[in-house]
This record gives C-alpha cells, sequence and structure tokens, in this order.
C-alpha cells in the first residue's frame, strides 16, 4: 500500500449482501460501512474545489436517486440504511405502512401492543426490498385501541 494512502481499510470481503449476483449493497455488519471520509475534495480545471462526496446512488436501469447520508460515508456504490416507516394510514379496519426498502434486502414487518413487554409479532415476513418504498397492509390493525410497528432488515 502506497504511503501516500491515509485512512485504509483492509480486508477480504467487503460484506455485500450477494456479489455473484450483483447485489452490491453492503449489509449491517459490513466492515466498509461508515468509513468513508467526510473532507473528499477534489479541484476542477479552473482550480475551484467542489466537495466530492456522493450525492447518488445508481438504480436499475439507468436512473438514481439521491444517496442517504448519516454521520460518515460508507465505502462503495451505495450507503447502507434502515428501513424507516414513512407513512401510516387507516383505511376502514385495515392499517397500511409504508417504508423504505432496498432491493436485495428483506424485511418482516412486526407489531406490538405494549411496547414494555418487548414482545413482538409478526405481521409479514421474508418481505422482498425494492428499491423504492413498500407498502403492506394490516387487516382488521384499526380495531384494536393500541398498535405498534417496527420493520427488521433481514438477510
Amino acid at each position: 500500500m502506497p504511503a501516500t494512502f491515509f485512512a485504509t481499510t483492509k480486508g477480504s470481503d467487503p460484506g455485500f449482501v450477494n456479489r455473484p449476483a450483483r447485489q452490491l449493497r453492503l449489509t449491517a455488519i459490513s466492515a466498509c460501512r461508515n468509513q468513508g471520509l467526510n473532507v473528499l475534495t477534489f479541484l476542477d480545471g479552473t482550480g475551484a474545489s467542489h466537495s466530492g462526496l456522493p450525492g447518488f446512488e445508481y438504480l436499475n436501469h439507468l436512473r438514481s436517486r439521491a444517496r442517504p447520508t448519516d454521520d460518515r460515508p460508507d465505502l462503495g456504490a451505495y450507503e447502507y440504511s434502515v428501513p424507516v416507516i414513512s407513512a401510516l394510514e387507516l383505511r376502514g379496519d385495515d392499517c397500511v405502512i409504508v417504508f423504505a426498502s432496498a432491493a436485495g434486502h428483506q424485511y418482516d414487518l412486526q407489531h406490538s401492543r405494549d411496547l414494555g413487554s418487548n414482545v413482538w409479532l409478526p405481521v409479514m415476513t421474508n418481505i422482498p426490498g425494492i428499491d423504492g418504498s413498500l407498502q403492506i397492509i394490516d387487516p382488521n390493525a384499526a380495531r384494536e385501541l393500541k398498535r405498534f410497528y417496527r420493520v427488521k432488515a433481514t438477510l
């Protein structure tokens, strides 16, 4: 490794979801998470300095989306992000849950009636991710007085 390289991460496996299937998103335990530098800059042809941080990530086919950000960038083409519930809506007796997902990941939607009990029951499991929002319907959930939800990413 050249002496001019600094803040270098070494390893034999970057922690991709599925390299042979070209699912190059990072797993939750990847050593590449939060290893990038927040101070990346480059000089253009006029000598002006610009941020070198990636602002977008690739989506199939020939599309892109804003790259998620957190404290430190991840190494690689994609930033790891945990699923976040973005909307809850009641439709009659049903509850519609919307959350962000990524292709190559699978998700479990769970519910609890009491957060203090730490008992979570499945609403739906092994939900295949897409590069976008998923909408899941929990039938008859609106009939309950209290119902809490969480989404877990699985591999």
